[in-house]
């Protein structure tokens, strides 16, 4: 039996951010389809320079990022690889090649399964799954790590989100069990957080007319999924939802709960319609002003509808 390690560098569309000591030796374990997989999440260390919605410098040894991972695929073969028993075979001879896309399929999943985790759970914005894993080679590696063959990696741009606003999270130590528990069962997200991802997406990328159209909807779908059942279809708006018919439902109301992020969540509605069908990013508030939309307006807005999607979920019926 001869022990082979296939190696990828997968560089990222935005970076990871992290809270924790930059000596953690950040390696998470799997198993995968008869593989092992180890999963490295700080070859590529950067200093993330200020603490969030502060002038102060932070610590790079707390709070720093990455832009790429490392995944390394290892198994047990029955034969050995052709070019370390004949120096002259080609390094892509047919060994590697018909074990190739076994090794690639293998990462490229684990790949996924820590993208989903770091976009649905810690709410890192631009990142994307895999779907073409032909872009990503192999470096080869034998029982004792050195290299056998290797290949060139595709580069992406990234770009730095802003941690702790929008819900953006940095890895730190208490998340580390959910990450393994991610890469052994791949997170499926529900209908409420693709939209707010989208929304999250859109907002990184100045498309504030989208964020404002998708925020609307992840609070809609959220509140009809838990209250349709209790108001007549045709006549509830999102705001009886909440309100009215959540006070029959279960006997609460996110209105009298939490008024201020209630009156956004009117607002959030109120832009969403002239966004839809003029493309403005404008409101009027109860007393006819005007008020025109940017991003701090829709990371208060975004705060209010993480908090009204709480609420329901923590108020939902049995």
């Amino acid at each position: 039996m001869f022990r082979l390690t296939a190696r990828f560098e997968m560089p990222l569309q935005a970076q990871l951010l992290f809270k924790r000591p930059r000596t953690d030796e950040l390696r998470f374990g799997t198993k995968f389809d008869g593989f092992d997989v180890d999963l490295y999440l700080n070859p590529d260390v950067q200093s993330y320079r200020r603490l969030p919605d502060t002038s102060e410098i932070s610590n790079e040894d707390h709070y720093w990022s990455t832009s790429k991972v490392k995944i390394y695929v290892s198994r047990d073969e029955d034969e050995i690889p052709p070019i370390l028993l004949d120096s002259e075979a080609k390094s892509n001879s047919r060994y590697f090649m018909e074990r190739r896309q076994a090794y690639i399929y293998a990462a490229c999943e684990v790949f996924n399964r820590t993208i989903l985790f770091f976009k649905y759970i810690l709410h890192i914005p631009n990142l994307l799954n895999i779907h073409n894993p032909n872009l990503f080679h192999p470096v080869w590696l034998d029982e004792n790590g050195a290299k056998i063959n290797s290949a060139g990696i595709i580069g992406i741009p990234i770009s730095l989100p802003s941690a702790e606003r929008f819900s953006v999270k940095p890895l730190s130590r208490s998340h580390d069990i959910d990450l393994l528990n991610a890469l052994n069962n791949p997170i499926s997200p529900d209908l409420t957080e693709q939209l707010l991802s989208d929304a999250q997406t859109a907002i990184f990328q100045d498309n504030l007319r989208r964020a404002v159209i998708e925020i609307a909807i992840a609070c809609e779908t959220t509140a009809k999924q838990y209250l349709e059942d209790h108001g007549e279809i045709h006549k509830v708006t999102v705001k009886d939802y909440i309100d009215r018919v959540a006070k029959q439902a279960f006997g609460k109301s996110f209105k009298e709960d939490n008024r201020s992020h209630y009156d956004n969540i009117d607002f959030i509605f109120r832009c969403r319609n002239k966004a839809a069908h003029r493309g403005e990013l404008t409101y009027r508030d109860d007393s006819g002003v005007m008020h025109s939309v940017n991003k701090d307006t829709l990371a208060g807005w975004w705060d209010s509808a993480i908090a009204l999607i709480d609420w329901l979920n923590a108020n939902k019926s049995p």
